[in-house]
């Protein structure tokens, strides 16, 4: 499958590879953030966070930081410009988000 790596990528990922399909990896690409990560602390309700990605995630990975309680889990569909995370109040955890 088709790989693009350190290349600068000003479009969209439609249209980043001649052979656009399922299974091509575009990262490290200047002006084309695709993926990101960060670290937050619940708050017994869902969360809006801002993933900064160039389009919608297609994988959101959920760490827990410290231990106890129920885990961190994504309870919205990603949108283009936010994931969404329910944590319990108090309950830190890391987020990844990739296209």
């Amino acid at each position: 499958f088709p790989v693009t790596i350190s290349d600068c990528v000003t479009c969209t990922v439609a249209t980043a590879n001649s052979s656009a399909g399922t299974h091509n990896i575009i990262h490290h690409n200047a002006g084309f953030v695709t993926e990101n990560s960060g670290t937050n602390t619940g708050t017994g309700a869902e969360q809006t966070i801002a993933h900064g990605l160039a389009t919608k995630p297609t994988s959101v990975l959920l760490s827990e930081y410290t231990t106890g309680g129920a885990l961190a889990y994504q309870s919205s569909a990603a949108s283009t410009t936010n994931i969404f995370i329910t944590a319990i109040l108090n309950k830190t955890y890391i987020w990844r988000a990739v296209i």
